[in-house]
């Protein structure tokens, strides 16, 4: 908020705050509505996984690209979320998977990626995720 008295630089300070926390709250309603949207059971799954990748490591952040989450390691993709349009179960699609050696990873008709399937209804395969976003990790450094 601008406050009359106060120098030029000051509010032109208070403005670039400003308009960066709108930038910042915009992208996490973005990223929320993406979830919030969706329907049961695959919204919980989708956000346990969300949950699962951000807790992995501290330099994975999340942003909306291509209409669907991605998790980028140092600003680089790793993977992103997305639902089957036929079974509306979610997968991780690796970005380097092609580079990845997983038992669960499935190649599919995919250049350079693979994704790991999820079914809703049963628990996460919380090792195997662990395992290939360690791998994915690796990957981008």
């Amino acid at each position: 908020m601008m406050v009359i008295g106060q120098g030029y630089k000051q509010n032109i300070s208070a403005i670039k705050l400003l308009l960066t926390s709108i930038s910042f709250i915009s992208m996490n309603n973005e990223i929320d509505a993406f979830y919030l949207i969706k329907d049961e059971p695959g919204k919980g799954c989708l956000l346990a996984l969300r949950t699962s990748i951000l807790a992995q490591d501290t330099n994975i952040n999340e942003t909306i690209k291509y209409e669907m989450p991605c998790f980028c390691y140092h600003k680089k993709p790793i993977c992103y979320l997305w639902l089957n349009k036929k079974t509306n179960d979610p997968y991780i699609l690796v970005v380097h998977g092609k580079q990845i050696n997983h038992p669960k990873l499935e190649e599919g008709k995919r250049a350079k990626m693979k994704i790991l399937r999820i079914i809703s209804n049963e628990d996460l395969p919380i090792v195997a995720i662990k395992e290939i976003i360690n791998m994915a990790i690796i990957q981008c450094q």
